[in-house]
């Protein structure tokens, strides 16, 4: 089993409890860890962003014109 700790208390990782902050609207979402350590170079968690749906999609939208 792997855990986090914030110094006082423990809380198991499991697929589903993992979340990120967005880096564009701060919001936190829920992430699959598995597939973004595939989608990435680095394990190096403190370094990885993952934007929320919504950022994603206005995003991809922004791409496209």
């Amino acid at each position: 089993m792997i855990y986090a700790t914030d110094g006082t208390d423990r809380i198991q990782i499991t697929n589903y409890n993992i979340e990120a902050r967005c880096p564009k609207c701060g919001r936190f979402h829920e992430i699959d860890l598995i597939d973004i350590l595939d989608e990435t170079d680095t394990i190096d968690l403190a370094s990885i962003k993952v934007f929320c749906p919504e950022c994603s999609q206005r995003y991809m939208e922004s791409e496209d014109m």
